[in-house]
Order: structure tokens, then sequence, then C-alpha cells
């Protein structure tokens, strides 16, 4: 429109003038017949120079993730580093006594140590409830080795609830602390609760984890023990099967879980008076026991004592004789367990009912 203009001083003076415009236009170079705003010089730089310019911003967003990456993993570690922090300073103050006379000399009992760190728990670990969730897991854990299931059932009911608030009630630590409840509450005597509670916890490990993760593998075993506990042999010989052919394929059958569900199988085939198949069973476990183990471990010890009332018991079927009355003892459950999910809170020294 320069061109056109009625004004010859808003004009193009020459046509020199006009014909280095349209230079500059076709070199995407500020042209002179329009203001030269901020706005309009970048966008003609821009379209001279586009690679360098990609290059340039390609470079600044490069820049600005790896800022973002580095101060989230600065964060991380410095919430894990704290997180580490107050771990240490807990379980420091758990052997710390409030009268120092009271350590020359006299003796300081593990349960004492641990009463006053469940007691101190609330206090030391509040800035943290996930950790704090963690630690109850364990200690509950360990009152329930101790048999005082009082206060196992206490504390694992504390981490269960912290849990399901925290981190919602399908997170497999939720679920990891809903099995534990259920095993102390079968400690307790209270089957029924138990097996409700167990039976929930391995329905969303099913469905989160899948049918073969060690958890899930742990959860189906400890359930087929309940409802043997409870007279129902043949339910528990297909979770113990279940639990079997699951551990076989995901853990191999060396794994300890695979050992205890083999044991499962075996003392709910006894129970159910199939003597030649537990004896089939117990024969493989101590095998491998033998194996893996050695023949003086008290695990190989047990399971030949299973394998022994199984030839025992067969015998006096075929022999005519009652085998309830005649056998002394019954095969026992006594496998700790060890799943990478849950190791804790698994009791030895189980009977078969």
């Amino acid at each position: 429109m320069k061109a056109l203009e009625k004004d010859r001083d808003r004009r193009y003076g020459t046509p020199s003038e006009l014909a280095a415009d349209i230079r500059r236009y076709l070199n995407h170079e500020p042209v002179v017949a329009r203001p030269a705003s901020t706005g309009y010089r970048l966008r003609k730089y821009t379209r001279r120079h586009r690679v360098a310019v990609l290059v340039a911003a390609g470079l600044v967003l490069l820049l600005a993730a790896f800022s973002v990456v580095q101060a989230v993993q600065l964060r991380r570690i410095t919430r894990e580093r704290d997180r580490a922090n107050r771990i240490t300073d807990f379980m420091t103050g758990m052997f710390k006594v409030s009268d120092p006379s009271e350590a020359r000399g006299n003796s300081v009992t593990a349960r004492e140590i641990l009463d006053k760190a469940s007691n101190d728990m609330g206090r030391g670990l509040e800035k943290d409830p996930e950790v704090q969730s963690q630690m109850m897991q364990v200690m509950a854990s360990t009152y329930t080795n101790l048999g005082l299931f009082a206060r196992a059932h206490e504390l694992a009911k504390r981490a269960l609830d912290a849990r399901r608030s925290l981190l919602g009630p399908d997170d497999p630590k939720t679920l990891e602390s809903m099995a534990q409840l259920a095993w102390i509450l079968n400690r307790e005597g209270q089957l029924a609760d138990a097996e409700k509670l167990e039976r929930q916890a391995l329905a969303g490990e099913r469905r989160i984890l899948g049918p073969e993760d060690p958890l899930t593998i742990e959860t189906m075993g400890n359930l087929s023990f309940m409802v043997m506990s409870l007279s129902r042999y043949d339910e528990g010989e297909k979770l113990a099967r279940e639990a079997l052919e699951a551990a076989n394929r995901r853990l191999g059958s060396e794994n300890p879980q695979t050992l205890s569900a083999m044991d499962n199988l075996g003392i709910s085939l006894f129970s159910q008076g199939r003597y030649a198949e537990a004896e089939q069973e117990f024969r493989q476990a101590l095998d491998i026991d033998r194996r893996v183990l050695g023949r003086d471990h008290p695990e190989t010890t047990r399971v030949m004592a299973n394998l022994a009332n199984a030839i025992q018991a067969r015998s006096l079927r075929r022999g005519g004789a009652g085998v309830s009355r005649s056998l002394g003892h019954r095969p026992t459950r006594a496998r700790a367990r060890t799943s990478e999910h849950a190791p804790h809170y698994r009791q030895p020294c189980e009977h078969a009912p």
C-alpha cells in the first residue's frame, strides 16, 4: 500500500526503494512499508533462521526437562534422607533408658525394648505415617512370634487402618497388612473372622497382583491351613494344590513357599485319610530339604517326622488298626514363610487338625 499512497512523502521515493522492499520481503526480512515492531522482527528472524531457532528451542526444552527431573530427584532424595534419619533416631531411641543408672549392671530384656518402642512409635514417627505403619507391621510380627497376640492384633489393626487411609484399599501394602491381621486372628482362635479377612485379602491380591505373585501364593497357603483347621479338608486341598502349582511356576521347586504349599497339601491329604498320597508329598519335600538345607536342619527333621507318620498310618490301616487312636503324633506345619512381600508374620509350629 505504500506504493499507492496519495501523500508523496509516504510513498517510496524511487523505484529502487520499492525493489529493495520486495527483496527484503522475499528474503523474510522486515520491510520498510510497515512499522517494525518487536514481534514482527522476531517472526521474520524466525523465518530466516528456522533450523537454528528450532535447535535452540529444543536445547531450551531439554534443559528445562533436565532441571525438572533434577528437582524431582532432589526432592525424592531429600525425602528418603529425612525418612532414614527418622528411622535411625527412632531405632536409637529404642535402646535408650530414662535413668542412666539403669544401664549399669541391670539387664534390659528384648520384650521391654519392644514395649518401649511400640509405645514411643506414635511420637517418634508421627511425621511419617507410612514408615510408622511399616514399623507397626514389623512389631506386630515380633509380638506374634512371641505369642503375644493381643498386642500383635492391636498393632496390626493400626497398621491396616493407616494403610487403608494413606494408600487405599487396593495397595499391595494394604493387602499385606490385611493378610497379617487375618493370620493373627487365626492364632487368637477367631477362626471365622480370620477366614473372612483372609479371603478378602486373597481376592484383592489376585485382582491387583495376579495369581502367581508371592504374596498371593502365601495368602492362598494360609487360607488353605485355616479351612483345614475348620475340618474342610477338601477345600484346603484345592487351595494347597493351587498354591503349589503357582509356586512351582513362579518360584521354583526349592523355594520355601513352594515347600510350604507342599506341606499343606500333604497335611490335607493325611487328614482325609489318603496316606499314600500324603507320603508322596512328604517324600518329595524331604528330598528337597535334604539337598537344600541339609540332613540336620530342623525343617528336614520335621518333614521326616511327617513322612514317618504317613508311613505308619498307612501300615496301621493295612493291619486293620484304628489310625487316630494308634498314631502318637500327626503331621505338623512349621515351615517359615519367606515371600518377598511378607516375610515377617508367619508363625511356626502349627499342628494339623
